[in-house]
């Protein structure tokens, strides 16, 4: 159940890293060609050049967008997700790693060393 709950996360995050980009990206993409082909238009440039100067920065602006939705999508559904994850692991493997030896003594991977004597017995 874990696992499926997990997949599901992953596809949350992933679905709407796309939507987001994608949407973003041609929003974004076609305002700055638009104000870019307009400006180079009005100042005389031939179209070829306006469309291929648009074309390299709407991938640009592509680019940077996505990253920013990846970031955001990763931070917000996954990162969370792992770092309770490693956490609650940390923590179950320090519990466990502290056992109680013959004669009081405890084995502990804490400051005190491998080995920590409780002290004189019946002081």
């Amino acid at each position: 159940m874990d696992k499926m709950k997990e997949e599901i996360t992953y596809f949350k995050a992933w679905i709407l890293f796309f939507l987001v980009a994608t949407v973003g990206g041609f929003i974004s993409g076609a305002a700055v060609g638009g104000v870019i082909g307009f400006t180079m238009g009005v100042m005389g440039y031939p179209l070829e050049t306006v469309a291929t100067l648009c074309k390299v920065i709407g991938f640009c602006i592509g680019v940077a967008i996505s990253y920013l939705c990846f970031k955001w999508s990763v931070g917000k559904y996954i990162l969370p997700q792992m770092v309770s994850k490693h956490l609650f692991n940390a923590i179950s493997r320090t519990q466990a790693s502290e056992t109680t030896l013959k004669g009081g003594y405890t084995r502990s991977q804490g400051a005190g060393g491998p080995f920590n004597h409780p002290g004189p017995q019946g002081a």
